[in-house]
């Protein structure tokens, strides 16, 4: 399959675009909820809205929002899952050897094939995790995880950066960039809408060719608009990735290829939260407090202006002849004057009795927040005037959390976690930091190598394993009884391989862990030494008490 032509390219993603506009209507209203006063679909990015009438601060959202309950728990959960996936300044995950190595060997064999595989995936992991403590990873996770939590649908670009910063982590916001499915619900093309200051186009892509501009317009440095368009060829196993440079009018419009790129790997990383079956387009936990939102925000707008009436107060005033209405301003120390205040007639002025039962909304605004609290899963720590809480209920309650996000995180893990790793190592291939072969491409999760998290959401799952082994030894041991409840025990499991096992679980460096060779070895010694103690002999073959000019070899002497 040849590149597509820049007509080709701009025609794919207007039927990408057409498609995601249905979407439009529902994602703006997530953003105002959620993250009033920023929302890219009004928004282009430089400070004003859209269209070129548009004054910069002129469309916040919050007016119409009157409760933070959900903005204040989409940002609680983004730094929730940062700090439980991707811990700052740690490695949050490593690589281990998959089930198919050493396939075909006998057992010595593979076991040192997975051994040496081990220690060598271990250097990957440094270098990687260095790389990735050099960039700007961690500010672009955070941003990234937001939108995946207010959008459904989290997009990362990722490029090779230079010396200071080997690979940049771009986080763009899901309202530029719209996407198809291929074959098997693959991602296989994406386009990306923006704009660029002309002087920003050399610097963000090296390899561009400035577009055809006149010369008194490049002086202004104008706004230029652009799309990236990334697509997949199944005949090539290629990549293609190019940046279109768009001018002139809708109907006139031109198109000039500034970027040509091609890449095994797909250089953006597009997660969804959760998606429904024909649906390209990622869901998230806002769509579905979303109801309760619109709910509470409305319960709260009616009982600020009951509140305003309480406070303020609403005033009849008689339309007498004598207390002209157009004329009458009340305020505090106001003189208001009139004929008479009372008499068969009534009051000239009176206040209006306001209704409503305040207590009524306080419960129907509890009811509500709570509502949301479940569904984006703020459900921690209870406060300290509900009462001390058991450190069961703690566990419980963090139990119910990985529980909540075991499908969406095996889809991040999937989706996102795993391509930005190979996106990583690949761009550290081709700047030679990592000794990889022209063209060659470590999979990661194919059988080959594993890659394993050890960030404290995925820990809490290893320590439920070696808490299950650790409880079908004592059962056996009970079992058995106390005479041979060891011995019980070492019949059934393989006692020298469990320290090894708890390391591997509790992802400890493998430094620290001995090999399966040296662990042999050790038993081989500690065997020597107990069947010696037996046979009254040392482990030199010599009898302790005896002269050694009168001992003699063990053999001899057997």
């Amino acid at each position: 399959m040849a590149r597509w032509t820049e007509a080709a390219v701009c025609a794919l993603s207007d039927k990408a675009w057409t498609a995601k506009d249905n979407w439009q209507e529902l994602l703006a209203e997530c953003y105002d909820f959620a993250l009033s006063d920023r929302n890219p679909y009004t928004w282009n990015g430089t400070g004003k809205p859209q269209g070129s009438a548009g004054t910069q601060g002129k469309d916040k959202a919050s007016r119409k929002v009157y409760d933070s309950t959900l903005g204040t728990d989409a940002v609680r959960l983004t730094n929730r899952i940062q700090y439980e996936l991707f811990p700052i300044g740690s490695k949050w995950a490593e690589f281990i050897p998959g089930a198919f190595v050493g396939q075909g060997q006998d057992g010595d064999a593979r076991a040192g094939l997975i051994e040496s595989a081990r220690t060598d995936l271990e250097a990957l992991r440094e270098i990687v995790f260095t790389a990735i403590q050099l960039s700007n990873f961690d500010l672009a996770i955070s941003e990234w995880l937001l939108e995946l939590v207010v959008a459904g649908t989290a997009c990362m670009l990722i490029q090779q950066g230079d010396d200071d910063n080997p690979i940049v982590y771009s986080a763009v916001t899901q309202a530029h960039v719209a996407f198809r499915e291929g074959a098997f619900g693959k991602i296989d093309l994406i386009s990306r809408r923006h704009k660029i200051r002309f002087s920003l186009i050399k610097e963000t892509w090296k390899d561009a060719t400035l577009p055809e501009v006149e010369e008194a317009d490049r002086s202004k440095d104008p706004e230029c608009d652009l799309i990236d368009v990334c697509y997949w060829s199944s005949l090539d196993k290629l990549w293609y990735y190019d940046v279109i440079f768009l001018s002139g009018s809708k109907k006139a419009r031109k198109e000039q290829r500034i970027v040509s790129r091609e890449s095994e790997v797909c250089p953006w990383v597009i997660a969804r939260w959760s998606k429904a079956t024909g649906e390209a387009q990622g869901r998230s936990l806002v769509m579905q407090a979303l109801p309760d939102a619109r709910v509470l925000s409305a319960v709260k707008s009616y009982l600020l202006r009951h509140a305003a009436l309480a406070i303020g107060g609403v005033f009849m005033v008689r339309n007498d002849g004598i207390v002209n209405a157009n004329n009458v301003r009340i305020f505090p120390g106001a003189n208001i004057p009139v004929r008479a205040t009372g008499g068969p007639a009534g009051a000239s002025i009176a206040p209006l009795q306001v209704g409503g039962d305040v207590n009524l909304a306080q419960l129907v605004i509890q009811d509500l927040v709570q509502s949301i609290h479940k569904i984006m899963m703020n459900d921690g720590m209870p406060d300290i005037k509900d009462g001390v809480r058991t450190a069961t209920e703690l566990l419980e309650r963090l139990k119910e959390l990985q529980q909540s996000m075991g499908a969406p995180f095996s889809r991040i893990l999937r989706e996102g976690i795993t391509p930005m790793l190979e996106n990583t190592i690949y761009l550290l291939g081709k700047m030679n930091v990592i000794p990889l072969q022209p063209g060659q491409r470590l999979k990661l999760n194919s059988g080959q190598v594993q890659v394993r998290f050890a960030s404290p959401l995925v820990q809490g799952q290893s320590l439920r394993e070696v808490e299950a082994a650790q409880q079908a030894m004592a059962i056996t041991q009970a079992v058995a009884g106390p005479e041979g409840g060891t011995a019980a025990v070492a019949a059934s499991f393989k006692i020298e391989d469990f320290g090894a096992w708890v390391a591997g679980k509790l992802s400890v460096d493998p430094k620290l862990v001995r090999t399966s060779q040296e662990r042999k070895t050790l038993q081989d010694q500690a065997g020597k030494v107990m069947a010696a103690q037996a046979g009254g002999v040392g482990i030199d073959g010599t009898a302790p008490g005896v002269p050694a000019q009168q001992q003699q070899p063990l053999s001899m002497a057997a």
